[in-house]
């Protein structure tokens, strides 16, 4: 006889806490919203990962422990009025293959000029081919690259290379093509940053060859980037 008496007890007190609530969820105080707390990562949080010295491969990773870049050619395009193209006068080598005569400069290794042979800018006779990179201070729109290492010298967008020859062809009976450009740090790092071009292909390769003769670990982190200057609004 008390079993039904102590299950109904148990039902109206559930009924009675489930009324309490939701009377309390329309009618009581409402609770005030607790402060948020901003947080923010430290600069250099994130590890850098370590690559293995002299591997030919650099160590990839976050930047947020290398400086930046100089102002005067840094990623973001800057206004106009204010972007500061260094044209330095450094050694150029031409590039020529079926589809491509391209400028590539020593002084940071960048590419600076890109013609597509295969398509004028004009149906008229003789139409020079559409510059698809172009150094012009009016119109600059270069390709730029390197590696960073944040500490001692680097071979960024700025640095010196040294090239074999000034003038690099594509022959009849090859498929590829390679410019190689080589740095130095002085002190047994030596950098060869080599750009590919294959037969039938728009795809310009860069590749980044590393060698570690000296007695310390060398980490990098390649990088690219477009420089150019804001286009003309017509």
């Amino acid at each position: 006889m008390d079993n039904p008496r102590v299950l109904l007890s148990i039902a109206l007190s559930f009924l009675v806490l489930m009324l309490w609530q939701a009377w309390v969820q329309d009618y009581g105080p409402k609770p005030e919203p607790a402060a948020v707390e901003s947080t923010s990562a430290p600069a250099g949080g994130q590890a850098p990962s370590q690559g293995a010295a002299g591997t030919g491969q650099p160590a990839t990773g976050g930047k947020e422990d290398l400086p930046a870049l100089p102002e005067e050619e840094a990623a973001a395009p800057a206004p106009e009025s204010e972007i500061s193209i260094k044209l330095a006068k450094d050694q150029r080598v031409d590039v020529v293959t079926d589809l491509f005569h391209a400028v590539i400069d020593t002084r940071g290794g960048n590419l600076r000029e890109v013609d597509l042979l295969k398509y004028p800018v004009s149906l008229e006779k003789d139409a020079e081919p559409f510059k698809l990179l172009d150094e012009s201070p009016d119109k600059v729109f270069i390709a730029q690259g390197g590696l960073r290492v944040g500490k001692g010298p680097e071979p960024n967008h700025h640095a010196s290379y040294r090239v074999e020859q000034n003038r690099f062809e594509l022959k009849a009976d090859a498929e590829t093509i390679e410019v190689p450009l080589h740095w130095s740090s002085g002190d047994g790092i030596e950098v060869t940053k080599l750009y590919r071009f294959r037969r039938g292909s728009y795809v310009v390769e860069v590749e980044y060859r590393i060698h570690n003769s000296s007695p310390h670990e060398w980490i990098a982190r390649p990088y690219q980037q477009l420089q150019r200057t804001p286009p003309v609004k017509k």
